[in-house]
């Protein structure tokens, strides 16, 4: 997730720096402001927080859906490769040991 929300205010701050105006001043603010809101899910996450779970599954699964969606509207294959962190943060996020440490399903013995 932390990878997420570096890449995501690296966007932002790119898309500012075009110069198309105001249009891409409030599309970077915007980019910015959700990629330090992942980085806040991210450090919940860190921390173990049980409230982290659920907005770290979200947004995981949002991120997928875009990469996903950006695919296959382009002729571009790379754009696929984007799906893997993603669906290995899922796949972690679902696996017994890390639900547990979240407080989520049965506690390991």
């Amino acid at each position: 997730m932390a990878l997420q929300a570096l890449v995501l205010v690296a966007l932002g701050v790119s898309v500012m720096a075009q110069g198309h105006g105001r249009f891409s001043v409030g599309v970077g603010a915007a980019l910015l402001v959700y990629g330090v809101a992942v980085a806040g899910i991210a450090w919940l996450g860190w921390k173990k927080h049980p409230l982290a779970f659920g907005p770290m599954m979200g947004a995981n699964v949002l991120h997928a859906m875009v990469i996903a969606s950006t695919a296959n509207g382009s002729k571009a294959l790379w754009l696929w490769f984007g799906l893997i962190p993603v669906v290995a943060s899922i796949v972690a996020l679902l696996w017994p040991s890390t639900r547990a440490e979240f407080g989520r399903g049965p506690q390991p013995k």
